[in-house]
């Protein structure tokens, strides 16, 4: 790069994009981390860039998120541990990640996430660790409203269970 023209320092190279920052953050206790983006051509940048970086990425419809997940974990078995980090969620590193997950082993719940306000978590700290099966066992009937893992409503469609094709990822 050229020197700066005020001070005729070499200017710092860019910084990754915070997708990037987080992945490297989540792995650092050794986790496997896949990005679950969606197929939209708006989408092709990130993807690029993350495989660049490293990172093994999972595209599916930009309109279903709740598919991305499942599709993102076809080949888990039912008790294997999914990690949920959304993109404005950037802060956790990979030993808060541990901690949930053994928070979650030790429990008898498919699900342990944040419980906004009364949590006290900042915002950016969010995690939701939860099982495979209570993933796939979400009926669409069920998430009319706001569900569990924070999705966001979604139009009723089917009924049954959701089925799923994809890559793993925790």
């Amino acid at each position: 790069s050229p020197p700066c023209p005020a001070s005729g320092a070499t200017p710092p190279p860019p910084s990754p994009p915070s997708v990037v920052l987080s992945a490297k953050r989540a792995a650092n206790s050794g986790l496997a981390v896949l990005i679950a983006t969606s197929t939209d051509p708006s989408d092709d940048r990130l993807a690029e860039i993350v495989e660049a970086a490293g990172f093994p990425v999972m595209r599916g419809p930009l309109d279903d998120v709740l598919l991305r997940y499942v599709m993102a974990t076809d080949d888990l078995d039912e008790d294997d541990i999914v990690v949920r980090l959304t993109a404005d969620n950037v802060v956790p590193d990979g030993p808060y990640i541990d901690t949930m997950i053994a928070a979650l082993a030790r429990s008898d719940a498919p699900y342990l996430g944040p419980s906004h306000p009364a949590d006290g978590l900042p915002h950016g700290l969010s995690v939701e660790v939860f099982t495979a099966r209570a993933l796939r066992d979400l009926r669409i009937d069920d998430i009319e409203r706001p569900w569990p893992l924070g999705v966001g409503k979604r139009r009723r469609r089917r009924r049954g269970t959701l089925h799923s094709a994809g890559k793993q990822w925790r």
